[in-house]
């Protein structure tokens, strides 16, 4: 699972490591001959998500990778383009407001709005 070394994840020592399901791990079994051949869409799909995420550490730490990559490519940060003429009166002003991805949520949400986060509420990242 070259994958997991990409993003400096230590590839799985065995067909139970992941993931924990016994069920999945045995057909893993069935169609590999060791628990780090899975092919790349099978090793992504079949690992389990973490305690503080609905996904599982390869894909997270695959969207991080995505997400750092491709923000800087954005022609809204570009300084010829990141501009008060770029947008409306009040676009500006709201842009300049923001502080936070919070303020960004909130702007966004009605008040009261169920929990937005990164981690699953009440549980601690460990």
């Amino acid at each position: 699972m070259k994958h997991r070394k990409y993003v400096n994840l230590k590839p799985p020592s065995g067909f139970t490591e992941i993931p924990r399901a016994v069920r999945v791990s045995d057909l893993r079994r069935e169609h590999y001959t060791t628990g780090d051949r899975a092919e790349y869409c099978i090793g992504l799909f079949s690992e389990d998500a973490t305690p503080t995420s609905r996904l599982p550490p390869l894909i997270q730490r695959m969207v991080a990778v995505d997400a750092c990559s491709q923000a800087p490519t954005n022609p809204l940060l570009s300084r010829h383009v990141f501009l008060p003429a770029t947008f409306s009166g009040a676009g500006w002003e709201a842009i300049q407001e923001m502080r936070s991805p919070r303020d960004v949520v909130d702007r966004n949400t009605r008040p009261g709005a169920s929990f937005i986060g990164m981690t699953r509420p009440g549980r601690s990242d460990t």
